[in-house]
């Protein structure tokens, strides 16, 4: 028996090493595991930091109002290029009110229409290719989708155009906003998609038409936007002097700086149109546009903005016409909420009165106008870039002083026999006229 327990603990003793070799073998394998698990983690941050990056850096997609590609409607061409579909429908039934028009030379007085209007419904094509050493070309090709049925035969009417981005910015041709009209459209609370929209007041002038307007998408058009650097970033803007005669050289500039980091954001933007024609059609001039604004983003869904513009206006001295001068301020504020699914926004602007040598109506004095709008929406999905389908209700109404001809209007307004002509085919028009407008819309991105 003694010997037995003897054997017993000298053949333990023996095997001792060797169930330790095995203990250790589990562990190795389990450090293994954890280490593969982990670089797979790796792996997968890394990938969705790239994708973050590249769609951080989208141009077409920044410009265009819509967000970055959603890769279900993305065909890959080749090896390094993809092409996607991206757009906006949206479609509003509006009842439309002009009032008080006593001073103007409208026919429309004292009028109530309904309508169906397609606002800014778009529709686009973009793609980019990789060139080497960071730098890829890019397109954009957008243009209206007037489901309403207004005609519009026109294609790449939109923000159009072709170009090359890389870490050192973005440089394209083509037909674009111009960098002063995108300012505008960041500090409005429904990023000027309906006839709410601070272009009531803002970029535009009273009795001067469509002459000159500081809010355009212009053809013909050279631009450069550099990278943000800790939060700024800015835009060079100019048109080929196409439409240049023997006597005048029209094209325009736009130059924007731009802040926007955490919560802050802040602007500062200038623009001039030479040789307009505002004041007088053929005479020579400079016209300038300058703003600055703001806003905070608070953390609980609220949103504050702000913007005051000055314009001013300068014809030359022509035979039979002398110099002419013309300016005025105007000012808006936004502010918009989001809780859940709704969301209410509402803004308010005021344009001052006119000063300068161009008298129009016989003077300067009551040139004005004010406006506010409000807006109740439901995303019906939730507040996703893409794919997103909202209902909104909204209301909008702009006072005119008795010599003053703003106008609540959008650039895809239904206008003609089917509508209320909205649009300033007259110094004035619409003097004096009260707008009301009351909505209800839907509108989808995909």
């Amino acid at each position: 028996m003694m010997k037995q327990k003897h054997l017993a603990v000298i053949v333990g003793a023996m095997l001792a090493p060797t169930f330790a070799l095995a203990q250790s073998a589990d562990r190795v394998d389990a450090l293994i595991a954890q280490v593969q698990a982990m670089n797979a983690k790796v792996q997968a941050m890394n990938a969705e930091i790239a994708s973050l990056k590249a769609a951080q850096s989208a141009p077409a997609a920044q410009a265009s109002g819509v967000s970055a590609s959603d890769k279900k409607n993305t065909v890959k061409i080749g090896t390094n290029a993809e092409v996607t579909l991206y757009g906006r429908v949206m479609a509003q039934v509006e009842n439309v009110k002009v009032s008080n028009n006593w001073a103007g030379t409208s026919t429309d007085h004292n009028l109530t229409k309904n309508r169906v209007s397609a606002h800014n419904s778009n529709i686009g094509f973009k793609g980019e290719m990789d060139v080497g050493n960071g730098t890829a070309a890019f397109f954009q090709i957008e243009q209206r989708a007037p489901i309403d049925g207004t005609a519009d035969s026109s294609f790449a009417n939109r923000n159009s155009g072709v170009g090359f981005k890389g870490p050192w910015g973005t440089a394209l041709v083509g037909r674009w906003n111009t960098p002063y009209k995108d300012q505008t459209i960041k500090v409005d609370p429904f990023n000027e998609t309906t006839l709410a929209a601070n272009t009531f007041v803002m970029g535009q002038v009273s009795q001067l038409g469509d002459d000159d307007i500081f809010h355009a998408r212009l053809p013909n058009t050279i631009q450069y936007w550099t990278p943000k650097v800790n939060g700024f970033s800015g835009k060079v803007f100019f048109t080929a002097n196409e439409e240049k005669t023997t006597t005048t050289n029209p094209y325009t500039t736009s130059l924007t700086l731009d802040y926007d980091q955490g919560p802050l954001f802040a602007l500062v933007g200038y623009e001039t149109h030479k040789d307009s024609g505002a004041l007088t059609a053929t005479a020579t001039g400079k016209d300038k546009g300058m703003h600055v604004g703001g806003g905070y983003r608070f953390s609980q869904g609220t949103t504050i903005s702000a913007i005051w513009e000055k314009l001013s206006f300068h014809s030359d001295a022509i035979v039979g016409t002398a110099a002419a001068d013309m300016s005025r301020n105007a000012w808006f504020l936004g502010a918009s909420h989001k809780f859940n699914q709704v969301s209410l926004r509402g803004g308010y602007g005021r344009a001052g009165n006119q000063s300068g040598t161009n008298a129009m109506l016989g003077g300067n004095s009551e040139t004005g106008a004010k406006g506010f709008y409000g807006i109740v929406g439901y995303a019906l999905n939730g507040w996703k870039a893409l794919d997103k389908t909202e209902v909104f209700a909204q209301y909008v109404r702009l006072n005119n002083d008795r010599n003053a001809s703003y106008i609540v209007t959008n650039s895809d307004t239904n206008a003609g026999a089917g509508g209320l002509n909205m649009t300033k085919a007259g110094a004035n028009r619409w003097a004096g006229a009260t707008f009301n407008a009351m909505t209800l819309g839907v509108m989808t991105y995909f």
